[in-house]
């Protein structure tokens, strides 16, 4: 299960979803850290989760919205009818579902994805 979080979160606040989501390890600075002292729980998931994207919490406090592997091979499936099986370009940020999304597309493709920091 993968969980993309924004970059921009304040530092109290990662913390606690941090806690929350319970990971085994953290990708930052283009390495991955086990995660946090011991006395921190590792939580356990379902295997049919591909993903949790947290929400912006436009509204009220951020929620935590998990995505199956179904849902998001269907997705995946849909799109390349439309699409076709092409490389893709994200300049989407990728704690969204959107840029998420696109990233899905070109593992369960086997395509190339290129990441960009944004669009001008």
């Amino acid at each position: 299960i993968v969980c993309v979080l924004d970059g921009k979160t304040p530092a109290p606040r990662l913390t606690a979803l941090l806690d929350i989501l319970g990971p085994e390890a953290v990708f930052r600075a283009g390495e991955w850290h086990p995660f946090g002292p011991g006395d921190r729980r590792r939580r356990s998931y379902p295997p049919v989760l591909a993903a949790i994207v947290v929400t912006s919490g436009t509204t009220a406090e951020p929620k935590m919205v998990a995505l199956d592997r179904h849902s998001m091979s269907a997705a995946v499936a849909m799109t390349t009818t439309v699409a076709g099986t092409t490389d893709w370009y994200c300049c989407l940020p990728l704690h969204h579902v959107a840029g998420l999304s696109i990233i899905a597309r070109g593992w369960l493709t086997g395509t190339d994805v290129r990441v960009a920091d944004g669009f001008d």
